[in-house]
């Protein structure tokens, strides 16, 4: 799971995984390719946040960008699968279509951030994996938006929403259902 989670972090944010201080760059096509960025420090954080589109994830932030919850899915057996990745996890297919999803789940994890690491985000936030109502295991990592802290709880229902934090990016957030 730690490796999916990298991998994601690195296909959505590849300049903020590049190698650690006093490390070569490793080699490329593995999840801690460079992609261009340099090492970041922490305070640093700040300028660098939005995602960077590329070729395989262009749909999904197109997507969030027109209000809708797009994920690939697998054509061959119809497996969800996200992050985007090559080949299907369940039959090895790479072929795959983005398809809407209804963007209703349920909190399956969280951890609320209580120190002020990032500028713009004054804690304490919610940071959650969704697992969305399309598949046991699809899941998602979003803030929890308009609901305190401590109200968050494992299976509260929530549904998706579109936060714009720039003239080209809106990333799908979450809101308790009700």
């Amino acid at each position: 799971m730690l490796l999916k989670y990298i991998r994601c972090v690195h296909r959505f944010y590849p300049h903020l995984t590049s190698p650690s201080k006093g490390e070569a760059p490793a080699p490329k096509g593995t999840p801690f390719e460079p992609g261009g960025g340099t090492l970041v420090a922490m305070a640093d954080l700040s300028s660098c946040l939005l995602p960077v589109p590329d070729d395989l994830t262009r749909p999904y932030w197109q997507a969030a960008w027109e209000g809708r919850l797009e994920l690939p899915r697998c054509t061959a057996c119809g497996r969800w699968r996200f992050p985007p990745i090559a080949t299907c996890d369940a039959c090895g297919s790479p072929a795959f279509a983005w398809t809407p999803v209804s963007g209703q789940g349920n909190v399956y994890s969280f951890g609320v951030i209580h120190e002020n690491f990032i500028k713009g985000f004054d804690p304490p936030y919610v940071v959650a994996q969704i697992e969305l109502a399309e598949q046991p295991g699809l899941c998602i990592m979003a803030n929890i938006l308009d609901c305190p802290p401590r109200r968050v709880a494992i299976g509260m229902a929530v549904s998706v929403t579109f936060e714009q934090v720039s003239d080209t990016i809106r990333l799908p957030q979450f809101r308790p259902v009700g």
